[in-house]
């Protein structure tokens, strides 16, 4: 499935999906030999060897089976660790989870690390479907110290014309001198057989590496708003021609408009709750994987709450109804050792839908409100319909800090095949 406004650029970026499956399955052999995962070969997942193969079905790997057949006890730890039930609305038991993640979630190598803050962990995990079975810790049983954590939250989403209930991971952190202790696998099969039990047999999750195997591959895309401060906190290096260039023109170039130009144009309020719910369900069916979401979703994770999301919407000024509307999540990154700045704020693109406005005209909007509300730096994936505009409005694919480097985003089903590999354009999930 694909959108209209997407098409031109997916025959450009080269070959019909044919192709590109004939493409991988030339590479099985250099990537059976170079990529050995011998955890995840051992995972309901798609495989390398099995790229290609169009013998094999679409949908689930593991057939589900009775809750009561699922393995009920704990999966082995080392005798010095030991799990740990997290209840993130404890205080103390919450104030050590986010001291844990912010100390070694983030990794120090990434360009712009977002160390979460309490407010937003807490938000991310206090899903309105949560089920608290599914934050999962592993603790030092002497110390009781956290030195692993792995979380999801139950969705519905939509692949193809299938609906799973599946857990969503949207945080992995392990200790950082720890990593060498293997509990990535260990944590992993826990939220597995956790979510069995509560009848969740499929999974989605994103990461940076290489993994067997992924189903998209995205790209993180860079548009300053406030030029000046990204060249003074480092983010823009010296080895790129943008030092080079005078702020002046830095500025001229990514300048944006001092207010916006769609009537109607607005922040959301509770009230819209409804309209953007059935908005975005609506929208999301064009693509070939999204979630199916409803009016709780939309109040927790779309309607504005300051420093974690903000979302604006269009209103018809004749019908006084909704026509479009458009979100973004809200980091702040500390600067070390700048006597005029203490922090970046960056923010990304969430969850959005338009039916009246142009693509190009409503993120132009969006922009202008981000910058207005401080914003140095905004972030997209290029999922979505996002091609259509990213590039005319001076997004990169690469990293503010290193102009040769870059990362891609990996998606990733658990327990589920899917024989052909997506364009970013057929994809509506931002974990």
């Amino acid at each position: 499935m694909a959108t209209d406004e997407s098409s031109a650029s997916s025959a450009a970026a080269g070959g019909s999906r044919g192709e590109k499956i004939d493409e991988i399955a030339s590479l099985i052999p250099l990537l059976t030999a170079l990529n050995k995962h011998p955890f995840w070969e051992t995972q309901p997942v798609p495989q390398f060897a099995e790229a290609g193969d169009l013998t094999l079905p679409d949908g689930p790997i593991l057939p589900q089976i009775p809750s009561s057949d699922v393995k009920q006890d704990p999966y082995n730890l080392p005798a010095q660790f030991e799990w740990t039930d997290i209840d993130i609305d404890d205080e103390s038991t919450f104030s050590d989870l986010h001291r844990f993640v912010s100390n070694n979630y983030a990794d120090s190598e990434a360009p712009l690390p977002f160390p979460y803050s309490p407010c937003f962990l807490r938000w991310l995990l206090r899903d309105p479907n949560q089920i608290k079975s599914l934050h999962v810790g592993v603790s030092v049983k002497n110390t009781k110290k956290l030195i692993g954590f792995i979380a999801a939250t139950p969705a519905m989403l939509r692949i193809g014309t299938e609906t799973f209930r599946v857990a969503v991971a949207n945080v992995l952190c392990v200790h950082k001198k720890l990593r060498s202790k293997r509990l990535v696998p260990v944590l992993v099969r826990e939220l597995a057989r956790r979510a069995q039990l509560e009848g969740i047999w499929q999974g989605v999750f994103t990461t940076e590496r290489h993994l067997p195997t992924p189903i998209c591959t995205s790209r993180l895309l860079y548009r300053f708003l406030n030029p000046k401060k990204m060249k003074r906190c480092g983010h823009v290096v010296k080895t790129s021609p943008l030092d080079e260039i005078s702020i002046r023109r830095l500025n001229k170039w990514y300048k944006v408009a001092k207010t916006v130009e769609t009537r109607g144009f607005r922040k959301m309020d509770a009230g819209d709750v409804t309209a953007v719910s059935e908005m975005l369900n609506i929208y999301l069916k064009k693509f070939e994987v999204a979630l199916e979401v409803d009016e709780h979703f939309v109040e927790h994770f779309l309607l504005p709450k300051p420093g974690i999301v903000d979302c604006y919407v269009v209103e018809d000024s004749e019908t006084n109804k909704l026509t479009d509307f458009c979100s973004f999540l809200i980091h702040s990154v500390e600067v070390e050792n700048d006597p005029k700045y203490s922090e970046l704020k960056c923010v990304v693109l969430f969850y959005y839908a338009t039916y009246e406005t142009a693509h190009l005209k409503l993120m132009k909007d969006v922009l202008v409100m981000a910058k207005e509300d401080g914003a140095d730096l905004f972030m997209a994936y290029d999922i979505m319909g996002n091609l259509s505009f990213l590039d005319g409005l001076l997004f990169r694919p690469k990293t503010p800090k290193n102009d040769d480097d870059w990362k891609e985003i990996y998606y990733y089903f658990y327990n589920y095949r899917m024989k052909e590999v997506l364009e970013t354009r057929e994809v509506a999930l931002i974990i």
